[in-house]
């Protein structure tokens, strides 16, 4: 996202060549981003609107749309019909996994 690239560039990469944020960690490939965003304990999909744009991200509980868990701008565009979500369980904890395709054109 744009304000947390601009936030991280100070940022030493991490393993993943990304970075963290309070909310999220993300790494990246030439290609690819994928994003980890923990979720509130009991989270499922049907819980959540997940709107994921050529310029734009954001993730709502579908119980409280005026309050994004995450949400921004791209730092570059992306291939929204190749990019996609699931959420990944351990137990009552849930991390919402998103895989963001580059857009290269």
């Amino acid at each position: 996202l744009k304000e947390v690239q601009e936030e991280s560039v100070l940022q030493k990469p991490n393993s993943g060549n990304g970075g963290q944020t309070e909310k999220y960690v993300w790494h990246q490939t030439l290609s690819e981003v994928s994003a980890y965003v923990p979720l509130p304990l009991g989270t499922s999909a049907k819980m959540l609107d997940v709107k994921m744009a050529i310029n734009n991200f954001s993730v709502c509980l579908k119980s409280k749309p005026n309050e994004p868990l995450v949400e921004g701008k791209w730092y570059k565009k992306i291939n929204p019909g190749e990019s996609f979500w699931n959420i990944e369980k351990d137990g009552d904890k849930a991390t919402l996994n998103v895989t963001i395709e580059k857009f290269e054109g």
